[in-house]
């Protein structure tokens, strides 16, 4: 006698859900349904945001992210020696073109040194070996000088673009491009265009 199989459900054909990055919802990031009304270096700009997102990139932006967020936000500078490759260069406006991992923890220390309730929003994309971070860094300006500006309580920001190379599980290289005329703005240390301010 012919054994009859009970019908599947449907919902027992269903795909799996597809993995997501662990910040995908996250308030602070662009492309999440919470941070799609953030907006980038000057009001009415956007983020960018790719779509759909390559999962076979999700573990280099994984490792990104955490690096960034761990840093920036924290104030955890021990990532740059479990994410950096000591050989690596950081090519970044604040600086010389400088290998290893001193400088961008300088640049580090000096924000978090003058500013408090930090946040990091960004949308990020990735090909291949390469992730980039498009990103609004800011906080309150209460707790020291920077770049000689007295601290002034209010809220301040910087905007940019950064790109790293990432092999196994470290940076090996750092492409950063900011926007630093606007933060001189608002630190009182320029005039906007026009000399108007």
């Amino acid at each position: 006698m012919a054994t009859v199989l009970a019908p599947v459900a449907p919902a027992a054909l269903a795909k799996p859900a597809a993995a997501q990055l662990s910040y995908a919802n996250a308030p602070w990031y662009a492309c999440s349904k919470a941070g799609k009304s953030l907006e980038w270096y000057k009001p009415g700009v956007p983020y960018p945001c790719a779509t759909p997102v390559d999962p076979k990139t999700f573990a280099n932006r994984e490792l990104y992210y955490d690096f960034m967020h761990r840093a920036w936000v924290n104030g955890d500078l021990s990532v740059l020696d479990r994410y950096v490759d000591p050989n690596t260069y950081d090519y970044s406006p604040l600086h010389p073109p400088e290998k290893g991992t001193q400088g961008f923890a300088g640049i580090i220390k000096t924000f978090r040194g003058a500013l408090s309730d930090i946040r990091l929003d960004f949308s990020d994309t990735a090909e291949g070996n390469l992730v980039t971070h498009f990103w609004k860094l800011s906080g309150v300006h209460n707790k020291a000088p920077l770049f000689g500006a007295p601290a002034s309580g209010r809220r301040v920001s910087l905007s940019g673009i950064s790109t790293v190379e990432i092999k196994g599980k470290n940076v090996v290289g750092r492409w950063s491009q900011l926007d630093i005329q606007s933060l001189m703005i608002q630190l009182g240390l320029m005039k906007p265009p026009g000399g108007k301010g």
